[in-house]
């Protein structure tokens, strides 16, 4: 809410999660406008990558002592890609939750169509999310119960990458 942001006497923490900055801000001017009044009175901004952290420099010149950026990706020290097999499984891993906005249902027909094409190909998609009904049913319709597994939400420890027994190449 921009009036409150606007009207709030203590101190604002920003919180950008790519989207609102990336997508929703070069929407509208009305949307940018927001952005730029929210950046322009927090005390610290909270972003998990560079790009983020670029966009709010551009819209409100957020000086570096104000961001916090939280690592994204994987940490390479944990996890680690599998030997190369020949002739093995290719096994994705898909790690975001399962939205419209984050093209959940375009990586599974894109899956589809190379699973077609190359019959070695595997997905692990882990996590959840509202499309959980529609991508349980995508996989049953194509017929991808073997191709695709949806482990759901995962400890840490369990993930793809973290012992010889479970590695994915991509």
């Amino acid at each position: 809410n921009v009036t409150g942001v606007q009207t709030c006497a203590l101190p604002i923490l920003v919180a950008s999660w790519g989207s609102d900055l990336l997508v929703d801000a070069v929407r509208s001017d009305r949307l940018r406008w927001e952005a730029e009044v929210a950046l322009r009175r927090c005390v610290a901004f909270l972003c998990d990558s560079d790009v983020v952290r670029a966009r709010a420099r551009e819209l409100a010149d957020v000086p570096d002592d104000a961001v916090v950026q939280f690592p994204w990706g994987l940490d390479l020290q944990e996890f680690r890609l599998g030997e190369p097999r020949a002739a093995a499984d290719v096994v994705f891993l898909a790690t975001r939750t399962w939205r419209d906005d984050y093209g959940t249902m375009t990586l599974l027909e894109a899956f589809a169509a190379a699973a077609e094409a190359d019959p070695r190909l595997r997905l692990v998609l882990l996590g959840d999310g509202p499309l959980a009904p529609r991508v349980r049913q995508f996989v049953v319709d194509r017929r991808l119960q073997t191709k695709v597994d949806c482990p759901g939400i995962v400890e840490e420890s369990a993930l793809p990458g973290r012992s010889e027994e479970h590695t994915s190449e991509l």
